[in-house]
């Protein structure tokens, strides 16, 4: 089976992180939100991959109190046929559970978060091989919402992945998209 087994999971933990939060959730005005996303991305310890991939990612957050939300994060990074150490064709595939810690501005609300990630790396090794590995890691960023309407936002987000990797161990992205609260 291709793939890393937490990525098959997904659902199961979205749906877990839902009726765990839906509790002091339910409190809330718009406790949920989704954001889609897409920007550039790379390896930063990877000369040759760059840091003009493209990217996409969509964000499911579950506020749990004022200033705090649990966020699921599902993305990929599509380096093309960019060669990234002794591979190429190559996307890297992940899936990040983190906690949010957001501050409200006077126009905007931005935030901080730090969490777990599982990441799924799938290439061609130069030599004609299967390069696929996947490995857990470590996630932190920054994020921005800027209201549109009562319930839609424009996103923005700066995130830096640390994997296990053993193709290449730091990741990071800029992302900006747009979201609705439900």
């Amino acid at each position: 089976m291709r793939g890393f087994p937490p990525l098959h999971l997904a659902g199961l933990l979205l749906v877990g992180a839902i009726g765990l939060a839906a509790v002091p959730a339910a409190a809330q005005d718009h406790p949920l939100s989704l954001a889609l996303s897409g920007g550039v991305g790379g390896s930063l310890d990877e000369d040759e991959s760059g840091f003009s991939n493209g990217t996409f990612q969509a964000r499911f957050a579950v506020e749990l109190s004022r200033q705090r939300s649990l966020g699921l994060r599902l993305g990929r990074i599509d380096f093309g046929d960019e060669i990234v150490g002794p591979a190429s064709d190559v996307t890297l595939d992940y899936f990040t559970v983190s906690g949010e810690y957001l501050f409200d501005e006077p126009s905007y609300e931005s935030g901080l978060y730090l969490g777990l990630g599982f990441y799924d790396f799938s290439s061609t090794r130069t030599d004609g091989r299967s390069g696929d590995e996947t490995a857990v890691g470590l996630v932190i960023g920054a994020l921005a919402e800027f209201a549109l309407a009562k319930r839609w936002f424009v996103y923005g987000e700066a995130a830096f992945a640390y994997t296990n990797l053993d193709i290449a161990q730091l990741f990071a992205d800029l992302q900006v998209g747009i979201g609705f609260r439900f």
